[in-house]
């Protein structure tokens, strides 16, 4: 901080500032010294240079206008700085693959979209509950979303597209009415897992109202698998395996069964990942 001799008042400006007005007061000081020692000082005529000479030798002023200039010259904040180099790093990491179909990250990660179909009760939350924790529960937490990640198999590929890549699975367990969903809600969609209860005839019945809305509004690339579940409850078994294949092979959908109480469950997502990112792998060579 500084003292303006003339008035006593104080100011606070920064180190570069200070110099240049001590220099300024000590001028004026030095000038005033020697005006009130010497003769009687001239009349100033009251004209626009001198005005403007007076500006400039005014050290209020002279802080004034410095301290202006530094608050208009904006510095950004290191969260702005964070945000700035965030969205340009995110913006050069990603690569979009076939239209936006799926995305590609810089670090060989595939990310895709699997939404669950089917009606309650079937075991669709113990299903994902299975695959992404790799755990078992009557009644798991619910989640709308679950993630889960896996190595690609290169032989499954023709080509290097996809060599040395991983897949990232977002499995959307969301429960709504599938029969009211439009376009705009299965945009997106990479691949659909129609689920039944293999001990419940109805859940089995009403696969074929889901896949009448796949048909109509997903997107054409996408593919879809039928996933029996609870294939251990071999007693209490009302759907046969033949019914399941028909209606699978005649829409052209894969079809499994799991259990998510028993036994590994990866096979209900990794052969329609897979069938779909062969589609890919043939879109893209196509076009070169």
């Amino acid at each position: 901080c500084i003292r303006d001799r003339s008035t006593g008042e104080v100011y606070c400006v920064s180190w570069l500032q200070a110099q240049l007005v001590s220099k300024i007061t000590m001028g004026c000081g030095s000038s005033k010294g020697k005006s009130e020692k010497g003769k009687k000082p001239e009349e100033k005529n009251d004209t626009k240079a001198d005005k403007a000479k007076s500006s400039e030798e005014d050290p209020k002023k002279a802080v004034e206008k410095s301290i202006e200039k530094s608050v208009s010259e904006k510095v950004p904040t290191e969260e702005e700085k964070n945000s700035s180099t965030s969205s340009t790093l995110s913006t050069q990491k990603k690569i979009i693959v076939n239209d936006g179909k799926i995305r590609f990250d810089a670090d060989r990660t595939l990310h895709v979209k699997v939404k669950l179909v089917g009606a309650k009760k079937t075991g669709k939350t113990s299903l994902v509950y299975r695959i992404c924790e790799d755990k078992f529960a009557e009644e798991p937490p619910h989640q709308d979303t679950r993630k889960h990640t896996f190595t690609l198999d290169d032989d499954q590929f023709d080509t290097k597209l996809f060599k040395d890549g991983h897949c990232e699975i977002t499995f959307y367990d969301v429960e709504d009415d599938f029969t009211k969903l439009g376009r705009d809600e299965l945009k997106g969609f990479s691949c659909f897992l129609l689920i039944f209860d293999v001990t419940n005839q109805d859940s089995f019945k009403i696969l074929n109202d889901y896949s009448s809305i796949i048909n109509k509004y997903a997107d054409p690339e996408s593919r879809t698998a039928v996933v029996g579940t609870k294939k251990d409850l071999k007693d209490k078994r009302v759907v046969s395996d033949d019914n399941a294949e028909d209606f699978a092979g005649d829409n052209g959908y894969t079809y499994v069964e799991v259990s998510s109480k028993k036994g590994s469950v990866n096979e209900c997502y990794e052969e329609v990942i897979y069938e779909f990112l062969k589609h890919q792998e043939e879109v893209a060579s196509k076009k070169g």
